[in-house]
């Protein structure tokens, strides 16, 4: 994968939470729905994973592409 034309790397999870968000750009998802999505349906842990996998997300793909709703989840940037 590439940003700004270099290239990133990025985990499996990471990857999967960007393709879930990218499927619908601007639209909010909530931890548990994206937790569902990226970890499948047995995950059992804290929902405050997926904020560390936004927040490497971020540091990799720009602060910018992905926004907090606060109260609710993230969304991509369309």
């Amino acid at each position: 994968m590439r940003v700004d034309g270099a290239p990133i790397t990025i985990t499996a999870t990471e990857l999967r939470l960007l393709l879930a968000m990218a499927r619908a750009p601007g639209r909010v998802f909530r931890r548990d729905e994206l937790a569902r999505l990226a970890l499948g349906d047995d995950f059992e842990g804290l929902d405050r994973t997926i904020d560390a996998h936004i927040k490497n997300l971020r540091r990799k793909v720009g602060a910018d592409a992905i926004a907090t709703v606060f109260g609710i989840g993230y969304k991509l940037v369309a």
